[in-house]
């Protein structure tokens, strides 16, 4: 029996492996976008819309595992559902993070600081900010910092905080989505097979 749970483990495991670098890297294609969307105010909705498809993308690579593997008469549980969905997001949090810290530790170089810098001190920004009481709000957060200042010390956070700080987001996250992509992905046993 134990043989029997491992396998299916294993089995789960394999194809969480690949859709993990699936999953991944569309998670790099939203944080390219998110970190374009400094410079083009577009590409930041298209990287809220890759976000906000990530769950449905989830339960498609979950169901193709499921339709890979599901034996009729025995259908597809909530757990083996559960243990893809959850491997498959742990290792594309991976893929993110390495992807992260890569980016900023050997190519960015400052530019993303220096673009979110550019942004926040336009003067239609700086104006908005005034008049929602944002800049008093970030004054109040911050201990009487302004946006540039906090800017400034994020430079000094290095690669490897924000690449840590992903994984992070990912292991609170995943266990709770994982939840939700298992609820639709399991299968009540087919009797007649």
């Amino acid at each position: 029996m134990a043989e029997k749970k491992n396998s299916l483990f294993a089995q789960a495991n394999s194809f969480a492996m690949l859709h993990g670098l699936y999953f991944g890297l569309l998670g790099i294609v939203s944080v390219a976008l998110m970190r374009l969307s400094l410079q083009y105010p577009l590409a930041g909705m298209l990287a809220y819309g890759v976000v906000l498809a990530s769950p449905f993308v989830a339960v498609w690579l979950t169901r193709r595992f499921r339709d890979a593997v599901m034996v009729p008469a025995a259908g597809f549980s909530f757990a083996r559902a559960y243990i893809h969905s959850l491997l498959m997001g742990f290792y594309s949090g991976i893929i993110v993070a390495l992807a992260v810290g890569v980016y900023l530790m050997w190519f960015d170089h400052g530019v993303t600081f220096d673009a979110y810098e550019a942004m926040l001190s336009s003067p239609e920004v700086v104006a908005q900010m005034k008049i929602s009481g944002m800049d008093k709000q970030v004054a109040l957060a911050t201990g009487g910092k302004t946006l540039v200042q906090v800017i400034d010390e994020m430079r000094e956070v290095p690669p490897a905080d924000y690449a840590a700080s992903i994984i992070y987001m990912n292991l609170f996250a995943a266990p709770v989505v994982s939840l939700i992509v298992a609820a639709f992905c399991r299968k009540s046993p087919q009797p007649g097979y």
